[in-house]
C-alpha cells in the first residue's frame, strides 16, 4: 500500500511537472499538441519525440527547450520579444566540445548529448489584445515575436498549425494571468542555406547590375589611366608644346591641369563619345573629384558645412527612429524624449527642413548667378531663361522614388513642406539679386538680428517641451514651424555670404566639409538601410538608453559614410557625370574669341 501511495505521488509530481512545462515553454506545449492535429506528418513525429525526450530529461532537450523563446518579463512596458537564440539553436548539434579551458571537461559524454534529428529555427509572429499594455502607437506593438528551435522536418505550415492550437486553446500560463488572446499570423523559418538569397529574382538583377558597374568601374579605371598617363607623357617629352603626331597645341598644360574637372575634360586629340562615357565610371577620377576642396568664387561655401551636419542629425534621428521597432522598452525610450535637451533629437526632423530650404537655394542661387543683371548689360532673352530653369529643375529632380506615397501625410507631401523651398529660393534671390554679395550692417543692427533669427530657431525646436499645448496653438506651431525654421537657416546663409559672421563662417566653410557634403545623398538613401541591416542582424532585442543611442548612432553614422563614398564613386558621380555629358551634347555652345598659338 505504501509502495502504491509513493508510485502516485512520484507520477502525479512528473504530471505536474510537465503541466508546467506546458504553461511555461510554448514549445513543448506545442509538442503536446501534435497528437490532436490530423495530418500525421514528419514534423510531428520528430515533435513526439522531441516532449517525451523532454520529459525524460534528456540533455539533447532540454538543450532545444533552453534556445527557444518564452515570455520574458517586461510585457507590460512593452516588451513583444520573445526571441530565443538562434546560435544556440545551431550549436546543439555541433559535436565539437568547446573547451574555453584545457581543463578535463567535468561531464562526460552520453547518448543523449545531440538531437537524433537536424535543427532549424523559426520565428511565429502573434497578434495580441492586450489592453494591460502600455502602448505608445508604435506599428508593432500589437505584434509579439516567438522564436522556436524546432526539427528541421517542420515546414511553415507544420509550425503555424500546432502554435495557433496551442495559443488558440489558452494553454499558455501568460495568457491566463494577462487575460490576452493570441492569434497567428505569420510564420517564417530562417534558412541556414545563404544560396537561397542569390536565387532571388531580386538579387539577380542587383548582382547583374553590380557585374555591369564594377565591369565599367575598371575599363573606364583602365582607360583613364592610360590615357592620363599619354598625356603626361606628352607634356613632359615636348617643352614646346608639339604632340605625338607632329601637331602644335594651342597651350603649354602643367601637371595641374591634367586632372579633369567635373564640367571638362581635357581633349587632346578628340577623343570619341564612347570613351568620354567610359572615363564617367573611372575610379581613379572620380576619387581625385570628390576629394577636391577648392571650390569656386562664387560659390556658398558654408552649404557644405550645414549639408554636413544637416546630414548627422539625420542619422541621428533615423537611428533612433528605425530602431524603435527593435526596443524592448519602447515606453522608456519615449521617457528620454521629455528630457529638455534630448527636444534637439525629438525635433530633428526640422534638418529634412533645412535641405528643403538648400534644395530650392541652390537651384535659385544657380540660375540666378547665370542670368544676373549686375553681371551682364546684355539684352534678357526671357526665353532662354525659361529653357535653362526647366532643365536645371529637371536635372536636380531626375535619381526620385515613390516614398511620399507610403508616409505621414502631414510630414511627406510636397504641398505640406514647401514653405522651406519657398524660402530658399527668397533667400538666393536676395543674396544674389537684391544685396549681389553685399550687406553692410550697423553693429547695433547685426547684433540684433543675430539675436531674433537664431531665437526664432530655438523657439521651434523648444517650444513644445512640456506638450502642454492647446489644439490653437498645435495648429498655429505646425502651420508655421517649417517656413520659420527655413528663414532662420537663410538668415545664416545670407550673414555668412555677406561677411557678417565671420567666426561662423570660417567653422561652417571648413574645407574639410566639402569633400564629406558630397555624401550626403547617398547617406540619406543608405542610412535608413544600414540601421535595419544592423538590427535585423542582431540576435536579440535592443534596450534603449542613452548610451546605447550614444554608440550606436555614432557607429551607424560612419558606417553611412563609409558605404555613402563607395556607392557614390560607383553610382552617383557617374550617372551625374553621364547627366552632364548628356545635357553638354544638347547645349549649344558659344565660341570665345581665337588666341594667338603660343611657340617657343
Amino acid at each position: 500500500m505504501v509502495k502504491c501511495v509513493i508510485f502516485l505521488t512520484l507520477f502525479a509530481g512528473v504530471r505536474c511537472v510537465d503541466e508546467i512545462l506546458r504553461a511555461q515553454q510554448p514549445l513543448y506545449g506545442m509538442a503536446t499538441m501534435v497528437d490532436a492535429l490530423v495530418n500525421a506528418t514528419r514534423c510531428f513525429k520528430d515533435l513526439k519525440q522531441f516532449a517525451a525526450a523532454v520529459e525524460d530529461r534528456e540533455v539533447w532537450a532540454l538543450k532545444i527547450l533552453d534556445a527557444s523563446g518564452r515570455p520574458p518579463s517586461g510585457f507590460l512596458y512593452g516588451n513583444n520579444f520573445w526571441l530565443g537564440s538562434h546560435s544556440q539553436c545551431v550549436d546543439i548539434a555541433n559535436t565539437k566540445p568547446l573547451e574555453v579551458r584545457n581543463d578535463k571537461i567535468p561531464r562526460p559524454r552520453t547518448p543523449h548529448d545531440y538531437p537524433p534529428f537536424p535543427l532549424a529555427f523559426g520565428s511565429v509572429s502573434m497578434v495580441h489584445n492586450s489592453t494591460l499594455q502600455l502602448h505608445t502607437r508604435m506599428p508593432m506593438e500589437w505584434t509579439v515575436h516567438l522564436g522556436l528551435c524546432v526539427p528541421a522536418s517542420c515546414s511553415e505550415e507544420d509550425i503555424f498549425d500546432t502554435s495557433q492550437a496551442y495559443f488558440e486553446g489558452r494553454y499558455l500560463e501568460f495568457q491566463r494571468v494577462y487575460e490576452v488572446n493570441m492569434n497567428v499570423t505569420k510564420v517564417r523559418r530562417l534558412k541556414e542555406d545563404v544560396f537561397w538569397l542569390l536565387r532571388l529574382p531580386k538579387t539577380i538583377v542587383f548582382m547583374a547590375l553590380m557585374g555591369t558597374i564594377m565591369v565599367l568601374t575598371v575599363a573606364g579605371t583602365v582607360y583613364d589611366v592610360r590615357e592620363h598617363n599619354r598625356e603626361k607623357n606628352i607634356v613632359r617629352g615636348h617643352n614646346c608644346g608639339v604632340s605625338e603626331n607632329g601637331k602644335v597645341l594651342s597651350q603649354a598644360f602643367s601637371s595641374a591641369e591634367l586632372v579633369t574637372s567635373s564640367t571638362s575634360t581635357l581633349n587632346l586629340n578628340n577623343q570619341n563619345v564612347w570613351g568620354e562615357i567610359l572615363k564617367c565610371f573611372s575610379y581613379y577620377t572620380n576619387v581625385k573629384r570628390f576629394t577636391k576642396t577648392k571650390v569656386g568664387s562664387d560659390s556658398v561655401p558654408v552649404i557644405h558645412g550645414l549639408r554636413f551636419l544637416g546630414m548627422g542629425w539625420v542619422i541621428l534621428v533615423h537611428t533612433t527612429f528605425y530602431q524603435a521597432d527593435f526596443v524592448a522598452n519602447v515606453p522608456y525610450a519615449f521617457r528620454l524624449t521629455e528630457n529638455f535637451m534630448a527636444q534637439i533629437f525629438s525635433n530633428s526632423t526640422y534638418a529634412v527642413d533645412t535641405y528643403l530650404f538648400l534644395s530650392g537655394f541652390l537651384l535659385a542661387y544657380l540660375f540666378f548667378k547665370k542670368t544676373n543683371p549686375h553681371a551682364t548689360h546684355h539684352h534678357t532673352d526671357y526665353a532662354k531663361k525659361g529653357r535653362q530653369f526647366v532643365m536645371m529643375l529637371s536635372n536636380r529632380f531626375f535619381s526620385m522614388d515613390d516614398q511620399l506615397q507610403q508616409l505621414d501625410a502631414i510630414y511627406d507631401l510636397p504641398w505640406n513642406r514647401i514653405g522651406a523651398y519657398l524660402v530658399g529660393i527668397v533667400g538666393a534671390y536676395l543674396l544674389v539679386i537684391r544685396l549681389d554679395g553685399k550687406f553692410v550692417l550697423r553693429e547695433r543692427t547685426r547684433l540684433l538680428l543675430w539675436t531674433g533669427f537664431p531665437l526664432i530657431n530655438l523657439w521651434i525646436l523648444f517650444t513644445l517641451y512640456t506638450r502642454q499645448v492647446s489644439v490653437e496653438f498645435s495648429a498655429f506651431y505646425m502651420g508655421v514651424s517649417r517656413t520659420l525654421w527655413a528663414v532662420g537657416i537663410a538668415w545664416l546663409v545670407v550673414a555668412c555670404s555677406t561677411r557678417n559672421a565671420r567666426l561662423l563662417e570660417k567653422v561652417l566653410s571648413f574645407k574639410g566639409f566639402v569633400p564629406l557634403s558630397r555624401l550626403t545623398y547617398c547617406s540619406y538613401l543608405l542610412n535608413p538601410l544600414v540601421v535595419n541591416m544592423i538590427s535585423l542582424g542582431s540576435e536579440d532585442r535592443i534596450y534603449a538608453s542613452i548610451p546605447q543611442f550614444a554608440i550606436g548612432s555614432l557607429g551607424i553614422t560612419m558606417i553611412t559614410f563609409m558605404m555613402a563614398f563607395l556607392f557614390s564613386m560607383l553610382f552617383e558621380s557617374p550617372f551625374i557625370l553621364l547627366t552632364k555629358l548628356a545635357l553638354n551634347r544638347f547645349t549649344p555652345k558659344v565660341e570665345g574669341p581665337k588666341e594667338e598659338t603660343q611657340r617657343c
